[in-house]
């Protein structure tokens, strides 16, 4: 599972002097978004993605993609700062002021100024105060929330997906490019017709495997063995895999080799505790707390978009000093 940047958007303490050579002051300061009147500039959003991808060679397609995410990122981060702020546990002037001096701190402690580094970065005041409230608010958040009691109970909710449980699988599989919407179409259309006569039982999962899957697992049936929750098939299947009991079959699932039925054959339970588990289930709670309080602000917020906001994006690729 991919941990979310949770604790703080900005270790100011542990990045790099970045140079920003390729963002001009004009698109440093145009808004990519604008959440309940706070904007959100492309500059923000450009460095993330520079520490997403430190010192790796990317093409300007995959840096878009990287900042497109990053942009939705920022927006559900302001939904989650300002939810956790109306309900008493945000950061007052004060606490991001005594945050504020800590950083500086710790740069004197390395002969560098506040005021160099953020010329250095190109990072706004406002947007390294707006970092260091979210660290305070969420740290807050998670300690009302993300106790013992709500790690067990998730843990119960979730058993499978933590205790170890092992699957017996099979699959079939219809090949398809994801990014082929025509052909997932189809191939989501001809696996449901399929799945019809299994659940009838008008046909064998061996027999089907056998006469529709492109997966070289077709001649024994579509048997793959057995998975663990996060190994080895990709993660759409697993989490489908994992929704099923013995003896099931899936709707058509996507993944990044096209779409498949899943057929449940055998469950190993498994025997960890909620302790044993506590790293990874902590990780999840906290995806599943962002998330809960993002959709709970969300109806209650304005969120615009800039338009054609991708179409004058640079990317050159970074440089350390």
């Amino acid at each position: 599972m991919k941990r979310l940047p949770f604790s703080c958007t900005l270790c100011v303490l542990c990045l790099p002097l970045i140079s920003q050579r390729s963002a001009g002051a004009d698109e440093r300061e145009q808004v990519a978004a604008v959440v309940d009147g706070q904007n959100i500039y492309l500059g923000e959003i450009r460095r993330d993605v520079r520490r997403a991808v430190a010192d790796q060679k990317i093409s300007k397609p995959r840096a878009i993609e990287l900042a497109q995410a990053a942009l939705q990122q920022a927006i559900k981060r302001r939904l989650v700062l300002q939810y956790i702020a109306k309900r008493g546990q945000g950061a007052t002037p004060a606490e991001i002021d005594q945050e504020l001096d800590l950083v500086k701190r710790k740069l004197d402690e390395q002969e560098i100024t506040l005021e160099d580094y953020l010329q250095r970065t190109e990072l706004p005041l406002a947007e390294l105060r707006f970092s260091l409230a979210w660290k305070i608010g969420w740290e807050r958040w998670l300690q009302r929330y993300a106790t013992d009691a709500n790690l067990e109970m998730y843990f119960n909710r979730h058993r499978r997906d933590f205790d170890g449980t092992q699957l017996e699988v099979a699959h079939i599989l219809w090949k398809a490019k994801p990014t082929d919407q025509a052909a997932i179409a189809k191939a989501t259309q001809q696996a449901t017709l399929v799945r019809q006569q299994i659940v009838a039982g008008d046909l064998s999962f061996a027999a089907a495997a056998s006469e529709y899957s492109a997966a070289p697992t077709k001649d024994r049936g579509g048997n793959v063995g057995t998975i663990s929750r996060h190994q080895p098939m990709p993660e759409s299947f697993n989490k489908a895999a994992f929704a099923l009991q013995e003896g099931e079959v899936s709707p058509p699932i996507t993944s990044p080799f096209g779409v498949h039925l899943i057929r449940c054959s055998r469950v190993h339970p498994g025997q960890r505790t909620w302790r044993d588990a506590a790293a990874p289930l902590r990780q999840a709670v906290e995806q599943y707390l962002f998330d809960w309080t993002e959709q709970l602000q969300r109806p209650r917020s304005q969120v615009q978009m800039t338009d054609h906001l991708w179409e004058a994006f640079s990317w050159e690729q970074p440089r350390s000093e």
